[in-house]
C-alpha cells in the first residue's frame, strides 16, 4: 500500500493505530518522518512542511492472516476506522 500526503506548507501527521502495524509495517519513506509521536492511543508519524514536494510512504503486508482486519488510520485530525480484507 503506497500513502501520499500532498505538498504541504505546514507540518503533516500520519496516525495509525497498533492493530494497522499487526497487518502493515513501514517498508519505506521518502523524505524521512521528522518525528514520531503519540495521541489517543495511536501512534503518529510527523512529516515536515514542504510546499514543493510530497511524501510518501510505502506499507507492506505484514500479517497472512485472512479475513477483515479493522485499524485506525489517517491524516492529522481525519483519523477513521477502515478495514482491509486479506485473501488466501
Amino acid at each position: 500500500m503506497r500513502v501520499t500526503l500532498a505538498p504541504s506548507p505546514g507540518d503533516q501527521t500520519l496516525f495509525v493505530d497498533a492493530r494497522f502495524l499487526e497487518v502493515f509495517s513501514i517498508e519505506g519513506v521518502d523524505p524521512p518522518q521528522k518525528a514520531t509521536v503519540q495521541r489517543n492511543g495511536r501512534i503518529g508519524y510527523v512529516f515536515a512542511a514542504d510546499p514543493s514536494a510530497p511524501a510518501k510512504i510505502v506499507f507492506r503486508l505484514h500479517t497472512e492472516q485472512v479475513g477483515p482486519r479493522s485499524y485506525f488510520a489517517g491524516i492529522g485530525n481525519d483519523v477513521s476506522e477502515r478495514t482491509t480484507v486479506i485473501l488466501p
